[in-house]
């Protein structure tokens, strides 16, 4: 059992590891950013550090999604960003070994793991958001707005 903070984009529910969660933030200030693109929702300051907002429903274009006042930050060893979701869930054990075949090919998703009381949980892959990240900024001529 891996302890999961599961949360939601849209309808859907996803999970981070717990390891790769530094904090979950209660309506930290925002500040904004010079020519933000649309998933960039500005800046915050965590304990010193500058951390861009990123607007996961806007990233992975789910329209239509609420979003939460709470800020899921990483921790620094995932490069550090604090993740805007539509609902910050709760943490919870999940069995890695129950993972079964996503069958929307969901490119954000590392694995989709069954659950016996609730909907199944798909594994944010962070790489893949990082990676989208920066196709982003190489896209854009080294900003990330177009």
């Amino acid at each position: 059992m891996t302890l999961t903070l599961i949360f939601r984009i849209g309808d859907r529910a996803y999970g981070l590891d717990i390891d790769a969660v530094q904090e979950i933030m209660e309506s930290p200030p925002r500040y904004p950013v010079p020519k933000p693109a649309p998933f960039l929702e500005g800046a915050i300051n965590a304990h010193g550090e500058v951390l861009p907002v990123i607007d996961l429903p806007a990233l992975m274009d789910v329209s239509g999604a609420a979003r939460d006042a709470r800020l899921v930050v990483l921790a620094p060893e995932f490069r550090g960003l604090a993740l805007l979701v539509s609902r910050v869930e709760r943490i919870v054990p999940l069995d890695l070994e129950r993972s079964v075949p996503d069958p929307d090919s969901d490119p954000y998703c590392q694995a989709l793991i069954e659950r016996d009381d609730s909907p199944p949980v798909r594994l944010l892959d962070v790489t893949t958001v990082y990676t989208q990240l920066e196709q982003l900024f190489n896209d854009n001529g080294g900003t990330l707005c177009p």
